[in-house]
């Protein structure tokens, strides 16, 4: 769980087959256009970081996610 503690407060990036997967279930990013978001948690069940960006929440995994 350490190896995910260090991406929370920084703000990251989507990998392009991530936006597209997110994208295509229409779950979110409507109206979307910057691929920017800040990781403001962990949930340790799933070990999934919980991102936000602009109004929008959404939850990925660590292979997902670039730093900036």
């Amino acid at each position: 769980m350490q190896k995910l503690e260090r991406y929370v407060g920084r703000i990251v990036r989507l990998k392009q087959r991530a936006l597209e997967r997110i994208k295509g279930s229409k779950r979110i990013f409507v109206d979307h256009e910057d691929n920017c978001f800040l990781v403001a948690a962990i949930d340790r069940q799933m070990s999934r970081l919980i991102c936000y960006g602009a109004n929008r929440r959404i939850d990925v995994c660590a292979a997902d996610i670039v730093l900036i």
